[in-house]
């Protein structure tokens, strides 16, 4: 009885977020530690605009002259979709009329816009492309701690909704091989690419409790990126110094890669992504969200999943009468430490085995 009223209690403790932060640090561990499943250097490249870039070209941002020739440049080597991940609400002459032309004749170019969460925060795409499918929003969102964990795939305030920076992009590369969006067989609501079904995030899914789930949200799942997904600068390909073989059919991603832009984020830990002061750069995240849903699409590769609320609770409270038996049986103090290390190295196991196969459930409460 003793473990059940510890159980109940660290689910009513569970439920005022004191622990989600703790819960939030092992999913990061868990993340780390699991083995890599995918590899971002098949379907993506990036085109960064590096310092060397910007110091090069003497201003920030990039003219829509500079913008055109380099997207000409892409184009010559047929990619099957080009992102830039770059606002171009304001013209940046000269070049106006250039940059119009490219945009309005090449349908694979996706252009982004900031939805925001209010009129001040938003940020209108290109004119020329305005009530266009080629539209798609960049917002990341952040936790608590500042760490981006959740992506984005559709967002919805009523008068108007909107798709991602990185599902427009999956979805104009998957087109070449008859796969578009499809509502899910058993529930209609959920959105299927392929075989697979996207299930959105529920406010206490996993470790959070009570996180603003709006939109359609999903895990980012960051496996596989231990190897960073190729890259050259701006200036090689205005050199044309790219092999065409590296574009060719290719997702392009064109974003910012200098210091003194900022654009930023952090995630949990994956060594290959991670810069020195723990951080990567938006296009990267939107690069390893593309790779998630190209892998979910193509290679049936299932999103991290969740337990369900009831679930859970029968998870902690097992857990609590297992700590109730252990305390019953550790009459001594080395039997008692004994069966203690064990049932938290047994926690840890299954907690990892299961991430290792796709799925995060709490660890932080029962142990």
């Amino acid at each position: 009885m003793v473990g059940l009223f510890v159980g109940i209690a660290v689910l009513l403790l569970r439920m005022t977020s004191v622990l989600e932060p703790w819960e939030l640090l092992a999913y990061d561990w868990s993340m780390k530690t699991r083995p890599s499943v995918r590899a971002l250097d098949s379907r993506i490249m990036l085109i960064g605009i590096t310092e060397q870039d910007i110091q090069a070209m003497g201003r920030w941002p990039l003219t829509d002259a500079t913008l055109a020739r380099a997207l000409d440049k892409l184009l010559q080597h047929q990619p099957r979709a080009i992102g830039i991940d770059i606002y171009r609400d304001i013209p940046v002459p000269p070049g106006q009329k250039a940059l119009e032309s490219v945009l309005a004749t090449h349908p694979n170019i996706i252009m982004v816009m900031k939805f925001g969460r209010d009129a001040h925060a938003r940020v209108n795409p290109p004119a020329v492309l305005r009530g266009t499918d080629r539209v798609a929003f960049n917002d990341l969102l952040l936790d608590r701690d500042g760490i981006v964990r959740r992506g984005l795939l559709f967002m919805d305030e009523g008068e108007e909704s909107a798709s991602s920076f990185a599902l427009r992009l999956a979805i104009q590369y998957l087109q070449a091989a008859g796969i578009t969006p499809q509502p899910d067989l058993v529930n209609p609501q959920h959105l299927r690419l392929g075989q697979t079904t996207f299930r959105p995030l529920e406010p206490n899914d996993g470790g959070y409790v009570g996180v603003d789930a709006r939109g359609y949200q999903v895990l980012l799942d960051y496996m596989g990126t231990s190897r960073p997904v190729p890259s050259y600068p701006l200036s090689t390909l205005l050199a044309g110094q790219i092999p065409g073989e590296a574009i060719q059919g290719k997702i392009v991603l064109v974003g910012v890669t200098a210091t003194s832009v900022p654009d930023v984020f952090h995630i949990p830990d994956s060594s290959g992504l991670v810069g020195d002061r723990g951080t990567v750069y938006g296009v990267l995240v939107h690069a390893v969200m593309v790779n998630q849903l190209l892998g979910a699409a193509l290679d049936g590769l299932s999103p991290l999943a969740t337990l369900s609320e009831p679930q859970e609770s029968l998870w902690i409270l097992m857990w609590g009468l297992l700590g109730g038996l252990i305390g019953y049986l550790g009459r001594s103090t080395v039997r008692f430490v004994v069966l203690t290390i064990s049932g938290l190295m047994l926690l840890s196991l299954i907690a990892q085995t299961a991430m290792m196969k796709g799925w995060w459930i709490p660890l932080i409460p029962p142990a």
